[in-house]
């Protein structure tokens, strides 16, 4: 038996398709690609971005003339001296900023893996000196050790001093740290210590 095919309803639109072609296929280029898509959306998301972030800006230093208490670690609490020469060269750079930048040095600490400074400036330059010695000791740090990357973990910290017992308290508290870190059992037994606040309080030693 032969099965019969119903006519189209539609006969006039299979009289106009090329009898040659089975099967016509749909217009893919009205069809949007994914490659086409991803760039749409890239295009929209950077569209976005530029229309809703704002730029903010780091609040500016506390940087008045005074006292501040100044501390830099190294990144990830790595050791930012690997021996005594890595110790006297800094000493060397922190004496040059403190002498060109008219800053007193009343107290400083060399720990492992960060220092601790009391310094007295006479005006707004305690960025400016900190940021040079931390760039020029990290540049010399990563070339005598043939290392790259960043040295220090994050800027500096300074935390204003007011008053005689803040002065006392953090003097205490930078004379203490070789303690608290294990380094020693007696602070002034640690030799990366020093200036007119510590010093005084040294015992002198037997004969």
């Amino acid at each position: 038996h032969t099965a019969s095919l119903e006519r189209p309803a539609n006969s006039s639109a299979v009289r106009d398709r090329n009898p040659h072609v089975r099967c016509q296929a749909p217009d893919m280029a009205r069809r949007p690609t994914a490659r086409h898509s991803f760039r749409s959306f890239v295009s929209q998301f950077k569209a976005t971005a530029r229309a809703t972030l704002v730029y903010v800006p780091r609040p500016p230093r506390e940087q008045r003339p005074g006292l501040y208490h100044v501390t830099t670690r190294g990144n990830g609490g790595a050791s930012i001296y690997l021996g005594t020469d890595d110790r006297h060269l800094f000493l060397g750079m922190l004496d040059r900023v403190v002498r060109d930048l008219s800053w007193s040095l009343d107290a400083w600490c060399l720990m492992t893996n960060h220092f601790h400074l009391i310094v007295e400036i006479p005006s707004e330059n305690l960025s400016a000196g900190m940021h040079r010695l931390n760039g020029v000791y990290a540049r010399w740090f990563n070339e005598r050790h043939d290392r790259t990357g960043h040295l220090f973990e994050r800027r500096f910290s300074a935390k204003r001093i007011e008053g005689d017992e803040q002065l006392q308290n953090t003097a205490e508290y930078v004379l203490q740290n070789p303690v608290k870190a294990g380094l020693c059992s007696n602070p002034f037994d640690w030799p990366w210590l020093g200036g007119p606040l510590l010093v005084p309080a040294k015992p002198a030693r037997a004969a």
